[in-house]
């Protein structure tokens, strides 16, 4: 996978972050049967960019509540990559809280142009 510029500074500074994103991508990839690069598309998609913004602003700004205590990669933006490259119809979710893994579930079924969310 190749990166840019903004990606390959981060990497410089942040080698764990970098690297623990880089297998992230991998596992991803590897699971719904792509390449590392169409992940990587999802994860920079506008419509992602969107609920993560909506997200945020309904939790009052508290981005920690996304992000949790690391810098790994986001576990709601990671349901979002599954569902978005998967392409199921049906997804189950267990364990619901707040809302905020649903909000990118359902976000990726709508681009997908159709699905249902059990929660």
């Amino acid at each position: 996978m190749r990166l840019n510029i903004r990606e390959s500074k981060f990497a410089l500074t942040h080698p764990g972050a970098a690297l623990s994103y880089l297998t992230r991508m991998g596992k991803i990839a590897k699971l719904v049967g792509c390449s590392t690069s169409e992940v990587k598309h999802v994860f920079n998609e506008r419509g992602l960019t969107e609920v993560s913004e909506q997200v945020v602003n309904e939790l009052g700004g508290n981005i920690q509540l996304i992000m949790g205590p690391s810098l790994r990669p986001r576990k709601a933006e990671v349901y979002y990559s599954i569902v978005r490259l998967s392409k199921h119809s049906v997804v189950v979710e267990t364990g619901v809280q707040s809302g905020i893994s649903s909000s990118f579930i359902l976000q990726a079924l709508e681009k997908n142009g159709e699905g249902k969310l059990y929660s």
